[in-house]
C-alpha cells in the first residue's frame, strides 16, 4: 500500500505575509467604517469631480489629436484612390533603327513593333479588285512601303502607345514622312477615328487613282471585322 502524500505547508515567510495583508485590510476596512457616512460621500465626491476636471482639460487636446490623425488618415487614403484610378500618362519618346517591314502600317524598328500613325494600310492577306479582277493589295502595301524604306535607318517619333503596347509613331526615312507617303501612293487610308492628318494626301491618291484607288476595295478597318 502506498504512502498518502499529504500536499506541502506554505513556508513560515510566506505565512507571515498573508496574515500581514489580511492584518492591513482589516485595519483598511475599519478606518473606512469607522468614517461618518457624510464624510465619506463628500470624498467620493471630491474625487469624482476631480476625475471630471481632469478629463475635461485633456479632452481638447484629446480632439485635436484625433481630428489630426483622422484628415491625415483621409488624405492618405484619397492619395491612395487617386493612385490607384489615375490613368497612367504615358509619355513620348523617339525611336531609330534599321526596319522591318510586317505590313503596310506595321514595323518592326529594332526590337521594338511600331504601328504607323494616323493611318490604315490593307492588311496581308486582303484582296482588292481592278478591271473586274482580284489582285492583292495588302502584299503589294507591305511590298511598297519596303521598297521606299529600302533598308536604310529611320526616324520614328512616337506619339502614343495602342491597345497591344506597340509605339504609334510617324516614321520618317531622310526627309519622307512615310505615313503620308503611303497614303499619298494610294497604299493606305488615312485613320480619321484617330488623325485628320492625311486627309489631304488621300484625297490627292484617290483623284491620281493611285494604289487600292484604281479599282475597288474594301477599307482595312471593315474589312477586319469580316
Amino acid at each position: 500500500m502506498k504512502p498518502i502524500r499529504l500536499p506541502a505547508l506554505p513556508s513560515t515567510r510566506t505565512m507571515k505575509r498573508v496574515l500581514a495583508a489580511l492584518l492591513f485590510l482589516l485595519v483598511l476596512l475599519g478606518g473606512i467604517a469607522a468614517i461618518p457616512r457624510a464624510d465619506l460621500l463628500h470624498a467620493v465626491g471630491t474625487a469624482k469631480d476631480f476625475v471630471d476636471l481632469l478629463v475635461d482639460g485633456i479632452r481638447p487636446a484629446v480632439e485635436r489629436v484625433a481630428g489630426r490623425a483622422e484628415r491625415v488618415f483621409d488624405e492618405n487614403q484619397d492619395r491612395d484612390r487617386t493612385a490607384r484610378t489615375m490613368p497612367k500618362v504615358h509619355r513620348p519618346g523617339g525611336i531609330s533603327g534599321s526596319a522591318r517591314v510586317i505590313d503596310g502600317d506595321t514595323l518592326m524598328v529594332g526590337s521594338k513593333r511600331v504601328r504607323l500613325f494616323g493611318i490604315d494600310a490593307p492588311e496581308s492577306e486582303q484582296r482588292c479588285r481592278a478591271a473586274g479582277r482580284s489582285w492583292p493589295c495588302g502584299r503589294e502595301a507591305t511590298r511598297a512601303l519596303a521598297g521606299r524604306i529600302d533598308g536604310l535607318p529611320i526616324a520614328c517619333d512616337e506619339r502614343t502607345r495602342d491597345d497591344y503596347g506597340r509605339s504609334v509613331a510617324v516614321c520618317r526615312r531622310g526627309g519622307t514622312d512615310l505615313n503620308r507617303w503611303m497614303v499619298a501612293q494610294g497604299w493606305a487610308l488615312a485613320y480619321r477615328r484617330y488623325s485628320q492628318d492625311y486627309v489631304a494626301a488621300e484625297r490627292t491618291a484617290k483623284s491620281s487613282r493611285r494604289g487600292m484607288w484604281r479599282g475597288e476595295f474594301v477599307p482595312p478597318w471593315e474589312w477586319r471585322r469580316g
